[in-house]
């Protein structure tokens, strides 16, 4: 069913080049009654969508809830968490960067992220990909301190010791 969102909202935002980039008042109820229908079918609560025609934002809403408990409607400047949806999308563009020769996977990640802090340890991204690069998913957020265990050079998963805060 989301492919056959994708190809109505497509076809209904494609355009000849005399055309305004801005979808018809025509064409906007078809993507909103195909976003509407999409969302029936499949118990979505919430989305957002955009239609970028030539680079340039042509029309973009939200629809239904961004959050159910708290009912905050979605808006179409919605951020959402993509969750582990995210580790598939990341792991087939970097696959298609390795083919074109542009990512290193046993390259230091700093290569491609200068910022990212030196370790005694070296992290690339083969390792970042298959996760036993040693870091820790939102540790900064929840206020959790993780230091090495003394004289640990990990070859794999980093041994950590963590102090969660007390509540």
């Amino acid at each position: 069913m989301a492919l056959v969102l994708c190809a109505v909202l497509f076809a209904s935002a494609r355009r000849a080049p005399e055309q305004s980039a801005i979808p018809s008042e025509d064409r906007r109820a078809t993507m909103e009654a195909a976003i509407v229908t999409f969302m029936a079918e499949s118990r979505v609560p919430g989305v957002s969508v955009a239609v970028v025609q030539g680079g340039q934002l042509a029309w973009s809403a939200g629809f239904g809830m961004a959050d159910l408990e708290n009912s905050v409607a979605a808006t179409s400047e919605t951020v959402y968490r993509v969750g582990s949806i995210s580790k598939a999308l990341t792991g087939t563009a970097a696959m298609v960067l390795w083919e074109q020769g542009k990512l290193d996977l046993d390259a230091p990640i700093q290569k491609y992220c200068p910022s990212f802090p030196a370790k005694p340890w070296p992290i690339t991204t083969r390792q970042l990909l298959s996760h036993p690069g040693g870091i820790l998913r939102d540790a900064q957020h929840v206020g959790v301190e993780v230091e090495m265990l003394a004289g640990e050079q990990p070859a794999g998963p980093a041994k950590v010791r963590m102090r969660l805060p007390r509540r």
